[in-house]
């Protein structure tokens, strides 16, 4: 059988190193940095030793650490670069696969971002692209195995440790929306626990109204969404969940986009008990730092399983 050991994991060069440092310790891989500059007119250089990937296992490592736009051309030049120079197999890890929110709210036969993202990566010369938890499941590139989303229930267990929570079979799982809806039912089947399935509503003046439509009186919840914004939907199913006559209020949320002082400041002073984030975004350990009702879960261990898989399947 091939040799399927990477010999190296391209990264972004100090942004995301400690992140990138920690899949490369369970994969026992090298380590080579890239660098990167942006002129005054906006465009970006990438530079690294592109030489020490010729015909090698290359994984690029690429958790977000940048404006979403210029992540992305930075990544896709790593990309390119590395299957240019002449690297046997190039796979991309981008935990947080950015302009995704575009699948959020698709109008009609509005195109998917997240196949234009993943496209653009497959033609600069990612053979496999790993990410977690991405939002839309009906993808072409997910049924064409170019795209692995990683589910992120490992986060239920640890959420769990972190709260002293026993029994998750006591706990009702609650999905903020349909769009979460599915995923939130099949962790709340895993554990025989209840599941409920909020109603959204969008408001004028970026106001959400939330209805549950089901009795939660004295229980004990606990929220799944994926990406964590502008709080808005987070915040109003808390309160909505607390005016219900729920007993304990804890969430659980994959993708930290936006982690300003003033909205953890907001879930500081929420009904939430317990908020845990992943790390799939380079930002949300530093700014959750002594932060009492937040904790980070680390998703380097998950996604570095899924890239030996990936190796081991493309040998």
């Amino acid at each position: 059988m091939a040799n399927t050991a990477m010999s190296i994991i391209a990264v972004s060069s100090d942004t995301c190193a400690e992140f990138s440092k920690n899949i490369g310790r369970y994969l026992g891989a090298s380590m080579l940095f890239t660098r990167s500059h942006t002129f005054p007119n906006g465009e970006i250089y990438v530079a690294a030793d592109w030489r020490a990937l010729y015909r090698s296992n290359v994984c690029i490592v690429a958790p977000l650490d940048d404006t979403p736009n210029n992540f992305l051309i930075k990544t896709l030049f790593t990309v390119n670069a590395a299957k240019s120079i002449g690297a046997k197999t190039v796979l991309v890890c981008v935990p947080y696969l950015c302009c995704s929110r575009q699948d959020c709210h698709p109008l009609g036969s509005e195109f998917s971002a997240s196949n234009t993202v993943a496209n653009l990566l497959n033609i600069c010369g990612a053979d496999k692209i790993i990410t977690l938890h991405i939002h839309n499941k009906n993808l072409t590139a997910l049924r064409s195995n170019r795209l692995v989303s990683v589910d992120p229930d490992f986060m239920i267990d640890k959420h769990a440790a972190h709260s002293n929570i026993t029994d998750l079979s006591e706990i009702t799982f609650v999905s903020p929306d349909r769009g979460r809806a599915a995923y939130t039912k099949n962790i709340a089947k895993t554990f025989g626990s209840m599941f409920v399935a909020c109603k959204k509503t969008r408001l004028p003046g970026n106001k959400i109204k939330i209805d549950l439509g089901e009795n939660v009186q004295e229980k004990k919840c606990i929220i799944i969404d994926d990406i964590l914004d502008s709080g808005a939907t987070l915040l109003e199913t808390s309160t909505t969940l607390y005016n219900a006559g729920a007993k304990n209020i804890g969430a659980v949320v994959t993708h930290a986009t936006n982690l300003s002082n003033n909205l953890l400041d907001k879930i500081e002073m929420s009904q939430i008990s317990a908020l845990s984030l992943s790390n799939s975004i380079n930002s949300v350990s530093e700014a959750c730092i002594n932060r009492r009702k937040i904790s980070v879960i680390s998703c380097t261990q998950k996604l570095a399983e899924s890239i030996k898989a990936a190796f081991s399947a493309m040998a």
